[in-house]
């Protein structure tokens, strides 16, 4: 028995110790066995992926040509000061209604009001010495009737005679000159009340204070411009001043349809013509060195809502279709040379692998005569088929339907206008029917281990 024994330890520390001393071997031995075992297990069975899927629904399909614009009044006055002085009171502040005629600020009126005494009274000065000017030329004519009548006697000399009528038309003289400086006098009694007057500075409009740049006791030199102190603007209707880059110019026309909306506006929509673009890129260059050129858009503001200043997102409807069957672009797949295979296209294509079929009657989806699928240069083209004019023939595309019953079958549609993201359909869909437009995210398996979501890569 202890014979017996003995052997068996032996051989136990025969294969201990051939494993200790030759490790290495072991080690490769251990990963090639686990090799054979992973691919003698089978793969386990990909989950079919589940589609996304919209309605088919009624509405608008627009095309339109986006930009940033700044609102401006319909109208604005800059009202200003016509005399130099200190600015004394200011009757409005920003934001307030204003009427023609209304009080908006005084000027310091002490040098106006100390003119107008004077040029009044020069003036009463002036009317005052009128009986002495008349009473003047009422002598000299009656000296040189008496200098007639002693010449007809032979009574005088003609030097007196001529001298009485030198004094005569001297006084007639003396008189107009005194009448012109009369008027003179006025003119400038005038001007000095009117000086007096635009101390006191009036609203020349109806309007709403949109800009006041001047304060109390700030002194207002008008003596080469008139400062500016207040922007009065008519809100009743605002100007939408937008900035249309040097490429989508050309694709504006005077009269076209436009809406914008507004950051405070929400998804309200004001609606618009383009009255006109500027023939002139503004000074200097636009945003990144680009040539920009200014659009201008008017429309009524009666609640009140669109304020100066504030930006807005407008949009140039360069085609549309209203009131029509539409699905997402991403639901169609269109013939060669309308673009690469959809989303939706894509998603049957990989279930009909998955399946060992074809979604087209056994057709191939790489490369050959497949119309559906153009091969590499198709998978790298964007999509081409969008921005069709309305008036465009309608062209063929199939989309994926779901049934009530859950299955999916290719129709063949006909596809009208189109923008780069909804397609109007002409034909081979109803309102309400469920079309594939991709893969619900949730159904793609997560990545695993290596980025192969846990499948055998060797």
């Amino acid at each position: 028995m202890a014979t017996t024994g003995e052997g068996v330890n032996k051989s136990r520390g025969g294969v201990a110790g051939w494993l200790v001393r030759n490790w290495g071997k072991s080690a490769v031995a251990a990963v090639v066995i686990l090799l054979v075992a992973w691919f003698a297990l089978p793969d386990p069975e990909e989950a079919p992926q589940a589609p996304a899927t919209v309605p088919v629904i009624r509405g608008d399909i627009e095309n339109a040509v986006a930009a940033s614009a700044t609102l401006e009044p319909g109208n604005s006055v800059d009202v200003g000061a016509r005399v130099t002085g200190q600015l004394n009171k200011l009757h409005v502040k920003l934001g307030n209604v204003v009427s023609e005629g209304d009080l908006l600020a005084e000027i310091d009126s002490f040098i106006q009001s100390q003119r107008v005494s004077s040029q009044e009274a020069s003036l009463q000065a002036l009317e005052a010495n009128t009986d002495s000017q008349v009473a003047s030329l009422e002598l000299s004519r009656a000296d040189l009737q008496r200098q007639k009548r002693l010449m007809e006697a032979r009574a005088t000399t003609e030097v007196d005679f001529d001298r009485a009528e030198l004094s005569l038309a001297q006084a007639e003289a003396a008189l107009a000159r005194h009448y012109l400086q009369i008027d003179q006098a006025r003119a400038s009694l005038e001007e000095a009340r009117a000086e007096l007057n635009y101390t006191r500075i009036a609203s020349p409009a109806d309007g709403t204070i949109v800009k006041v740049l001047a304060q109390e006791g700030q002194m207002l030199n008008a003596m080469q411009t008139a400062p500016v102190i207040l922007q009065i603007g008519d809100l009743s209707s605002i100007r939408v001043i937008a900035k249309i880059p040097e490429a989508d110019v050309a694709r504006l026309s005077s009269g076209m349809e436009a809406y914008f909306t507004t950051v405070s506006g929400g998804a309200r929509r004001w609606n618009a013509r383009l009255l006109e673009v500027s023939p002139i890129p503004e000074a200097g260059g636009g945003m990144g060195g680009l040539t920009y050129f200014d659009a201008l858009l008017e429309v009524g503001n009666a609640d009140g809502l669109l304020m100066p200043g504030m930006g807005a997102k407008v949009f140039f409807l360069t085609g549309s279709a209203r009131d029509v069957l539409k699905v997402p672009l991403g639901a169609l797949t269109f013939a060669p040379g309308d673009g690469a295979m959809s989303a939706a296209g894509q998603f049957a294509m990989r279930n009909a692998q998955r399946a060992g079929g074809s979604p087209w009657g056994g057709r191939r989806f790489r490369g050959g005569n497949n119309p559906w699928w153009g091969g590499g240069e198709a998978q790298n083209r964007r999509f081409e088929g969008g921005n069709r004019d309305a008036d465009s023939p309608a062209r063929p595309a199939t989309v994926q339907v779901v049934d009530a019953e859950g299955a999916i079958e290719t129709r063949e549609v006909q596809i009208g206008f189109s923008n780069n993201v909804e397609a109007e359909v002409v034909s081979g869909l109803s309102e309400g029917e469920l079309v594939v437009s991709g893969v619900n995210q949730s159904s793609v398996p997560n990545m695993g281990f290596g980025g192969f979501g846990g499948r055998r890569v060797w």
